[in-house]
């Protein structure tokens, strides 16, 4: 570093975490070499400033410092050298928020603070909302949890699609709704009208997350856990069966039963279910997702048949993203020009969605399947410093691929016509070969 000390950096957070617990073992030393660090950094450099977010960071606190006294004394000093700064009152509230018996209302005084210091901040604002949520879930009295819920929920609303905690947000709004049906389901006084309008308002956020985020980890983790609970209910399954007989169009009822009749293997009365909606209701964008969501399923089913119900679950170009993903993946597989073509347009907007760089370039899906993926050979017609394109045969077509998907020591034998095989994923931004090697080992 420029005046002269030793400074070592990790890629991740939690390497630089792991490294600290197996150099300091013992909890007092590793506690005075915390403190010392804070103390010795000045918030006025921007190094000393990242470096100090870094180490204030409540997950990382919590869990390098089991005891409050010793993480409580670390804030305190933290506070001394950068004052009421807004990303300190945010971390030390998150602290109270996720350690065991946390202080949640003095959690929720510091984020009013930190907010009144940064009103624009987002994260800020969902960290309220999640504190929101656990005073609901702590709560003994119906009237405080359903106050606390819609505070959050009101603030969650007020983060904006493109924001950087739009994702989290949306996330935070799922275990809200589940939080919602959890209670009515083991509310003996709650009726199936109640357990069918919760399940309801939670199928509509579930499918809105699904369509903005597709294949995100924190989305489909929270969807399991909605199944699960269902599922441990045999009541919701009698509710939603009661539900769906007197609407059998009700897009969101029927969505959720179908799913639950998938998890007990019954696919074709799921498949029954929702075919009957369609009837009475075949342009509904939420009812054709669910149809082509069952389907694929289904093992046997045609690209082409998939790309059509797909195809008839968004509005070119609606913020569906889910569909349109799913619609451009099965569509490149067609044999007709124009819909490949179309594909390749759905695509190039999905490349421009506000969604995070991780999620866009994360493969979702492989021709022949993520376990089995079909093997195609083809034709290197361009080689970069770190990507490449290759033609696929019998096609007179080509994809992306980049170094990483390259198998290993075959990248420097890559040049305009070397012979390979590959398979075929799709990700937001569009196909791309993976596992490419080379048709013939090299000499």
């Amino acid at each position: 570093m420029p005046w002269g000390d030793f400074a070592y950096q990790a890629r991740h957070s939690e390497i630089a975490q792991i490294v600290f617990q197996q150099v300091l073992t013992e909890s007092t030393e590793r506690f005075n070499e915390y403190i010392r660090i804070i103390r010795a950094l000045n918030p006025i450099y921007s190094v000393d400033h990242q470096a100090l977010r870094g180490m204030l960071r409540a997950k990382w606190i919590h869990e390098l410092f089991p005891r409050y006294e010793d993480a409580k004394a670390i804030y305190d000093s933290a506070t001394e050298i950068m004052g009421d700064d807004a990303y300190l009152l945010q971390q030390r509230a998150n602290y109270e928020r996720i350690r065991p018996n946390g202080n949640l209302p003095l959690a929720q005084a510091l984020l009013d603070k930190s907010r009144q210091l940064e009103p624009s901040d987002s994260t800020i604002v969902h960290t309220l909302a999640e504190v929101l949520r656990a005073r609901a879930d702590a709560a003994d009295k119906k009237l405080e949890r359903a106050r606390f819920r819609r505070e959050a929920r009101a603030l969650l609303r007020s983060i904006t699609p493109t924001a950087p905690s739009a994702r989290y947000a949306s996330v935070t709004q799922l275990k809200l709704c589940i939080d919602e049906v959890r209670d009515l389901l083991i509310d003996e006084s709650s009726t199936d009208r109640d357990i069918d309008g919760a399940v309801r308002d939670a199928e509509r956020a579930f499918e809105n997350a699904k369509q903005s985020y597709p294949g995100d980890k924190f989305v489909l983790t929270a969807e399991s856990e909605f199944a699960k609970l269902l599922d441990d209910h045999n009541r919701s399954f009698e509710a939603l069966k009661r539900a769906r007989n007197s609407n059998p169009r009700d897009p969101f009822i029927t969505s959720r039963l179908a799913a639950m009749l998938m998890s007990r293997g019954e696919l074709d009365p799921a498949k029954t279910i929702v075919e009957e909606a369609l009837e009475s209701n075949a342009s509904d964008k939420r009812l054709n997702f669910i149809y082509a969501e069952l389907i694929r399923a289904k093992k046997e089913t045609l690209p082409e048949d998939l790309a059509y119900f797909y195809r008839r679950a968004f509005t070119k170009w609606d913020q569906n993203y889910g569909s349109q993903f799913w619609y451009a993946r099965f569509a490149f597989e067609s044999n007709d020009p124009s819909k490949v073509r179309e594909s390749k347009e759905v695509f190039r907007h999905l490349r421009e969605t506000p969604i995070s760089y991780e999620d866009r370039i994360r493969v979702q899906d492989t021709i022949g399947g993520l376990s089995n993926p079909k093997q195609f050979s083809g034709t290197i017609i361009r080689v970069e410093a770190t990507h490449g394109f290759v033609s696929i045969d019998g096609r007179g077509d080509w994809v992306f691929f980049h170094e990483t998907d390259v198998a290993k020591g075959v990248w420097d034998h890559l040049s305009f016509g070397t012979r390979v095989i590959f398979a075929i994923g799709f990700s937001l931004r569009g196909p791309k070969a993976l596992d490419l090697r080379l048709e013939a080992a090299p000499s």
